[in-house]
């Protein structure tokens, strides 16, 4: 449990020095080299995979959120198609939609 509590921290960064000094204090002249070795690599592993995850989740934020934009501009292109062209009203209610539309105005000094 306590070997996990300072892999943990060190992947934290949380006073990770303490428990490599610790580890330098407690290892013989010839392990001094395999102890340093082994900090540098889990460092390094720990931070590729970090930097991966973080990268993942701010990828897959952008992609949300480029794809909201598209669909965004797609219903405000036919929002605005709609107003443009009234005689566009699609389903089973176009019929009734297009019968309750006010008719334009014409020329007021103009008789029909």
């Amino acid at each position: 449990t306590v070997s996990l509590f300072s892999l943990f921290q060190m992947s934290t960064a949380d006073s990770w020095a303490i428990i490599v000094r610790s580890c330098w204090a407690e290892s013989e002249d010839q392990f001094d080299i395999l102890v340093t070795m082994y900090f540098i690599s889990y460092m390094l592993v720990v931070a590729l995979v970090v930097y991966n995850i973080v990268i993942a989740v701010l990828l897959d934020e952008f992609i949300t959120a480029v794809e909201q934009s598209k669909k965004r501009k797609i219903r405000e292109r036919r929002l605005k198609l709609r107003h443009s062209n009234p005689q566009l009203y699609p389903g089973a209610l176009g019929p009734l939609m297009q019968a309750c539309r006010p008719e334009p105005q014409g020329n007021p000094g103009s008789s029909v």
